[in-house]
């Protein structure tokens, strides 16, 4: 009678791990469709249409890593080496963050992003890494026709100094350098930070003190970001 038992709950167990496993695949798919879908609207945003053409997503469930391939214009061969990370560092963030804010998994929101892109006549890879889940550790490393060009921290280092030298009066700078520092103050300079609880805490926060709405705030970022792209 026991051997029943055991074998009906064994059975049972089986049952729904399947079951589990079936609703964890559809979960994903759907995810992913939504993913192809967003990389449409992203490659076609101001931001990048100047210089990706256009770009497709996979994504590979035994290795957790979301494969981009993007086919560049012959434009993105005369920016600098930094121009040329920024954009592509760019994109993959904000991939990132729309899988962070639409309801996506920790499984994806975690993965491991590849970044493959062309020109006519180059070939460039982005690979960014999330150690341990900590999303702000997360660090990218720029390949140029398969030579290392260029990572994370040497970007965070020429961002710093970009930043630094905006003119103090700026309303942007205003901004950003409050947005930076209430950052580091509600994470601990990043050693805890919570993407899907204290991002929506800083921009409520610097909406909030400069009066500016998540649209405006985003405009400013961006326009940071595209005067490095000057710089």
């Amino acid at each position: 009678m026991k051997k029943k038992i055991t074998l009906a709950i064994m059975g049972v167990a089986v049952i729904i791990f399947i079951i589990w496993r079936y609703w964890h695949f559809l979960q994903i798919n759907e995810e992913v469709n939504n993913m192809k879908n967003h990389i449409i609207q992203l490659t076609n945003s101001s931001f990048f249409k100047n210089h990706i053409e256009r770009a497709q997503a996979q994504y590979d469930n035994k290795t957790d890593t979301i494969s981009l391939n993007l086919k560049l214009k012959d434009t993105y061969d005369e920016l600098t080496i930094v121009q040329q990370f920024i954009l592509l560092e760019y994109y993959q963030k904000q991939l990132k963050y729309y899988l962070r804010n639409n309801g996506s998994t920790s499984q994806i929101i975690h993965s491991r992003v590849q970044l493959f892109a062309n020109t006519t006549t180059d070939n460039y890879l982005l690979i960014n890494e999330i150690p341990e889940g900590n999303l702000f550790r997360s660090e990218s490393v720029f390949y140029h026709n398969d030579k290392k060009r260029y990572t994370t921290n040497r970007f965070k280092q020429f961002r710093d100094k970009h930043l630094a030298n905006l003119p103090e009066e700026t309303f942007e700078k205003k901004v950003l350098v409050y947005a930076t520092s209430f950052f580091r103050t509600l994470t601990q300079s990043g050693r805890t930070y919570r993407p899907e609880i204290d991002s929506q805490i800083i921009l409520d926060t610097v909406c909030k003190k400069f009066n500016i709405t998540q649209e405006e705030y985003s405009k400013i970022y961006q326009k940071y970001l595209l005067g490095m792209l000057d710089a």
